[in-house]
């Protein structure tokens, strides 16, 4: 477990909020048959968030959240994880 303090901004968390309000439904778990289904025990809630790479050089805030998860896990893991990046 990491805890990284201020690793997001209150814009980019509001811009995160924003894009996944319309999509944001509650988290499945794998049904071991390659699928997936709800369970009464899961709690959670998920979204799919589509990410602008081609705003990133703007400063679009999913974009600079997303980078930001991309180079850490890059750095932590030592893996070469690429986002669809206009840089």
């Amino acid at each position: 477990v990491h805890l990284i303090q201020n690793f997001i901004s209150e814009e980019e968390c509001e811009a995160m909020e924003k894009s996944a309000k319309k999509s944001l439904h509650r988290a499945t778990v794998a049904d071991g048959k390659g699928g997936s289904e709800l369970s009464s025990s899961r709690k959670a809630m998920q979204a799919g968030i589509k990410i602008p790479w081609k705003l990133e050089k703007d400063g679009n805030k999913l974009t600079t959240l997303s980078r930001k998860v991309y180079d850490y896990v890059n750095h932590v893991l030592d893996m070469d994880i690429k986002g669809k990046s206009t840089r």
